[in-house]
């Protein structure tokens, strides 16, 4: 999800590949099992050369230096920030735990050779699109097994990229597992969160906040945006700015919206989520890092820890890290109604609670958020649905990131994008609408591309 705070708050270089086929060999079809080994074969991964002056020598040369104040006045440097979050941030370490890897089969197609028409008619292919679209990475897989997966611009099977946003779904993905049973939709927060009582936050339920309707105040733009006294407060030099620091002292300070209890419309915040972890952590006792590492991560089969940015308390925050096939793994367990390898890891009807009752109307009556997403995208539970292609349900994130499972088709699609900050273009004087006006043409894109190569499948 594009959001202004990424790029105003948070402190190019053309492709190098030519084309997404490279010369490679694939495996041949194999079952779904588990391996012993930490990580799954790269046989046929096709891993493109990339080469960049981004943080070469030693030291690198202050122009090519990258810094979390610096990390969005150019695409190549943001490039690299998204591929070494850790060490621009401080990290928690979410534990794949010891489960044998669940190796995702191969069964080679030429998904990047696949013409197709783009959202104004215009002949391309999949790889044009992977290419036009700045991908750092691409995966499709079918029936449980992988058709093609591609690396760009430095990335290889092993490196966690940002996520952002999709953040959102592993949190609501993790909430699941607790509803019914330690969290009730219908119930207040401040029931288990008892420091909300008398915060913006008291009367709203479980359920509102999971669909961003709680009536909290919280802005993207202008002159004090909640978003920017919240990045401040979950900052590596938060204790040094002024405000609040942390998310435990940051969240009681937000205020109500006037006009808008709570209930009625959903307003994008990060503040949403981040109150979720608070009662996930709250019921279950556990740090929600262990949450997630112990009722998703682990039971996935996922190759590697995945990494989430920490405040200053050492708490949990909205930045998240991961590796392209573990998304993958993740996908597959959306795509199959929170089943994986046979054993059940979401309740089912989580699943079918999105599939039934994703709003139109709720996403495209939010501000910001309506506009960017393609008309007929619905919003249930930190998930974006589509009824009209297949039923298919998506989690996205800021430049480009995304993961689309389509039942109709039985086919996960992720991929990893950085396409160019919003930082650098505003600091070029580029008009702010002609900057949102691309990006909501690269989300309908990123859409179209998913919704082509599912039907493709079918």
């Amino acid at each position: 999800m594009y959001r202004r705070h990424f790029f105003t708050t948070v402190g190019g270089v053309g492709l190098a590949a030519s084309g997404c086929a490279a010369n490679t060999s694939y495996s041949q079809d194999t079952p779904s099992l588990q391996s012993e080994s930490s990580v799954q074969s790269n046989d046929g991964v096709v891993i493109h050369p990339w080469k960049s002056e981004v943080m070469s020598g030693f030291p690198p040369s202050p122009e090519n230096l990258v810094t979390r104040e610096n990390q969005e006045d150019s695409q190549e440097k943001l490039r690299w920030a998204m591929q070494h979050y850790r060490e621009l941030f401080p990290t928690q370490r979410i534990s794949r735990g010891d489960q044998p890897v669940f190796v995702l089969p191969r069964k080679h197609q030429d998904i990047v050779g696949l013409e197709f028409q783009d959202s104004k008619g215009e002949k391309t292919t999949i790889g044009e699109q992977v290419r036009a679209l700045s991908m750092d990475a691409f995966i499709v897989v079918h029936q449980g097994k992988i058709l093609c997966e591609e690396y760009f611009h430095g990335m290889r099977p092993e490196t966690p990229h940002m996520l952002f946003s999709i953040n959102k779904s592993f949190v609501s993905t993790a909430i699941a597992t607790l509803l019914g049973d330690l969290l009730k939709p219908d119930q207040e927060i401040e029931r288990y969160v008892p420091e909300l009582k008398d915060t913006a936050y008291a009367g709203a339920t479980i359920r509102q906040i999971l669909d961003m309707e709680s009536g909290v105040l919280y802005r993207y733009a202008g002159d004090e945006p909640e978003v920017a006294a919240h990045e401040k407060a979950i900052s590596p030099v938060a204790e040094e700015l002024e405000g609040p620091v942390g998310d435990y002292n940051f969240i009681p300070k937000l205020k109500a919206e006037e006009e808008r209890p709570h209930g009625k419309g959903m307003r994008y915040k990060e503040s949403d989520p981040a109150v979720l972890v608070w009662a996930a952590e709250k019921v279950t006792g556990q740090r929600f890092a262990d949450i997630l590492s112990e009722r998703i991560w682990g039971p996935l089969g996922c190759e590697f820890d995945l990494d989430a940015v920490c405040d200053p308390l050492g708490h949990f925050t909205h930045h998240l890290a991961c590796c392209l096939r573990d998304l993958a793994r993740w996908g597959l367990m959306c795509l199959n109604k929170g089943q994986f390898n046979g054993n059940p890891i979401l309740p089912a009807d989580f699943f079918d609670d999105i599939q039934e009752n994703a709003s139109v109307d709720r996403l495209a009556n939010s501000e910001l958020t309506g506009d960017l997403f393609p008309p007929g995208t619905g919003y249930r539970s930190f998930f974006y649905h589509h009824r009209e292609n297949g039923g298919a349900i998506a989690a996205a994130g800021a430049y480009g990131q995304f993961c689309y499972m389509n039942p109709s088709s039985d086919v996960v699609i992720a991929f990893f994008s950085s396409t160019e900050p919003w930082g650098a273009q505003l600091a070029a004087k580029v008009p702010f609408e002609k900057i949102f006006e691309k990006d909501c043409a690269q989300e309908l894109e990123r859409r179209h591309l998913c919704h082509e190569i599912a039907k493709h499948l079918e």
